[in-house]
This record gives structure tokens, C-alpha cells and sequence, in this order.
């Protein structure tokens, strides 16, 4: 089973790098656009700078809870095609 799953996730990879990376500059086009700081962001949804600077980058995958509180922070959309 570890196997498959190791094997859907190759496959899955290139599609999730790739929203991640819409994603991370739609999140940080949007913040600057507020003039709101990284530092302001995660107080306000209750996470770390480092973890906000690691979105923004593309370096972490945010999981739902903390994504939804951003695009609601932030007034953001997300549409699933």
C-alpha cells in the first residue's frame, strides 16, 4: 500500500507545485496590495512570520484551516477547477 501511495503522490506532485505556486504569489500579491506585513498576517490568523515567509515561497503546503483563515484575512477566492 506505502508503495501506490508513494507512486500517486510522484504523479500528484507536478500539479501541487503548481498550484502552490499560484497560490503562494496570489497570497502575497493580495497582502501587499493591503500594505499588510507577513509579521501583521500571522498574528492575525494565529501563525508564525516564518510560516507565512514559507507559503509565500512556495516552501510549505498550508493545510486547509490555515488556508481558508488567509483567504478570508486577505478577502482571496479560490476556485477548484
Amino acid at each position: 500500500m506505502r508503495k501506490k501511495l508513494g507512486k500517486v503522490h510522484a504523479k500528484l506532485q507536478p500539479l501541487v507545485k503548481k498550484d502552490l505556486t499560484y497560490i503562494s504569489n496570489a497570497v502575497a500579491a493580495k497582502r501587499r496590495l493591503l500594505s499588510i506585513t507577513q509579521e501583521e498576517l500571522a498574528a492575525s490568523i494565529d501563525v508564525s512570520t516564518p510560516t507565512i515567509q514559507a507559503l509565500e515561497n512556495g516552501r510549505r503546503i498550508p493545510r486547509l484551516p490555515m488556508l481558508l483563515a488567509i483567504l478570508r484575512r486577505l478577502n482571496l477566492k479560490l476556485e477548484i477547477k
